[in-house]
């Protein structure tokens, strides 16, 4: 019996992320001008989002994923970052490893990042 339960149970162990991310934004006054991408170390898309509305303070993430080498890019489609006229930011961090990527003020056109997530179960 504990074999077949150990067979039944194998697909939710092979499927389940064993780590996550939380992205935290403070916009300047032109939120609608951000938008970002989440990639794997296969050039596979795991998140790709962003538009956000005009005026918008702030943006809260959360994604569980697998540990693993990541892409994050940043990007503003006016070409000043988070900027005008206030600067503002965007931090991606997890508990287990604190800051992975973080961006304030003018970046430009965007950022590009290579990170690697560590596991580290979700809160």
């Amino acid at each position: 019996m504990k074999k077949l339960i150990f067979l039944l149970l194998i697909p939710l162990l092979v499927i389940s992320q064993d780590s996550w991310v939380e992205i935290e934004f403070q916009f300047d006054d032109y939120a609608e001008e951000v938008s970002w991408g989440f990639y794997s170390s296969t050039d596979t898309i795991s998140v790709d989002t962003g538009f956000y509305s005009e005026g918008q303070p702030n943006a809260y993430e959360f994604i569980e994923l697998d540990s693993g080498d990541y892409t994050f890019q940043l990007m503003d489609s006016w070409g000043d970052g988070l900027s005008w006229p206030n600067d503002g930011y965007c931090l991606v961090s997890n508990e287990c490893q604190d800051t992975l990527f973080y961006a304030s003020g003018n970046y430009g056109m965007g950022l590009i990042e290579s990170l690697t997530i560590a596991p580290c179960a979700p809160p």
